[in-house]
């Protein structure tokens, strides 16, 4: 075990009535998530995850630079998830974006990062191995969910 529990797919979002929410943040059953995990940022801190895949060659995303596509998708489902998670779930939010090309956004770069920072540290593992495995991983599981 790497000191990380995740939880994943999580069950249907806690409904909440979001009188105090700002009026785009994602409310009742509409607002569930990918994945939940306690102990990447801090040992005892549940950190929530959406994950969004984007095709930078279509059509609509052609002419946008690879770098503002992924903050784009990041910034949208900080829009729709962040306040939620930071005051009803007393959490921590980070969307994880994927390409179909094979890159990540800055967050997801993140994430992978201290992932692989967390597991060479239990394991006792070369750090660079550990992240080729886990970006390995991900893109064969990226590419049989396009197939």
């Amino acid at each position: 075990s790497s000191g990380i529990n995740a939880e994943w797919p999580l069950r249907p979002g806690i409904p909440t009535r979001g009188d105090h929410l700002k009026a785009q943040t994602t409310k009742g059953y509409q607002a569930r998530l990918d994945v939940a995990a306690t102990g990447i940022w801090n040992k005892f801190e549940r950190t929530f995850f959406d994950i969004r895949v984007t095709h930078p060659n279509a059509p609509s995303n052609k002419s946008k630079d690879l770098k503002k596509l992924y903050k784009s998708h990041e910034n949208q489902k900080k829009r729709l998830y962040e306040e939620r998670i930071i005051e009803n779930e007393k959490g921590t939010f980070c969307p994880l974006v994927f390409s179909t090309t094979g890159g990540v956004g800055e967050m997801c770069e993140r994430h992978h990062k201290r992932v692989a920072e967390l597991i060479s540290l239990k394991r006792k593992e070369n750090y660079a191995d550990v992240m080729k495995y886990i970006r390995t991983k991900l893109r064969f599981t990226l590419l049989r969910s396009l197939m």
